[in-house]
């Protein structure tokens, strides 16, 4: 764990040196690696920073209309990822809550670059940003949908991408 962290604060701290891509390409293979164990153990998600992914905000239908928000990921998009072609789409999560969810971000890295220029937005998103958001590849998004355990999810992102 300790290696991890270690491996996570070179990383971080050289994203462009030779030395952070390769403790990088280590954690990335140590995480798949630990999630496909957990996987076979009874675990639900599984960590493929290669993998095609998405970014999901948990939208409480408390907070409006679906349509606004969407829209304003729209203009989001065009705003800053123009050449990604980008889709807004939204699923109903339970009675309460919808997802809205923007694909396709080809890898974890893109999908990060997402999540922190959200994260980062001060303008047309911020009212969004008192809700649950999270990035999620392909794979896991079918299974967290299955599951539709926010909880359970959160911890699995918390863990393996903002570690």
């Amino acid at each position: 764990d300790s290696f991890e962290k270690s491996l996570s604060e070179c990383a971080d701290k050289f994203p462009k040196h030779e030395t952070g891509k390769q403790a990088a390409e280590i954690l990335d293979y140590i995480r798949n690696k630990k999630s496909m164990e957990e996987a076979k153990s009874g675990g639900t998600y599984v960590y493929e920073s290669e993998s095609e992914h998405f970014f999901v905000l948990l939208f409480p239908n408390s907070m409006g209309s679906i349509n606004d928000a969407k829209a304003k990921f729209s203009d989001f998009n065009t705003a800053y990822f123009s050449a990604k072609n980008l889709k807004v789409t939204n699923n109903f999560l339970d009675a309460d809550n919808q997802l809205i969810i923007v694909k396709s971000l080809e890898n974890k890295q893109k999908a990060m670059e997402y999540y922190h220029a959200f994260v980062n937005e001060n303008d047309k998103l911020k009212n969004l940003k008192s809700a649950e958001y999270f990035v999620i590849s392909s794979k896991n998004y079918s299974s967290f949908f299955v599951e539709k355990k926010v909880a359970d999810y959160k911890k699995f992102f918390q863990e393996n991408y903002l570690k």
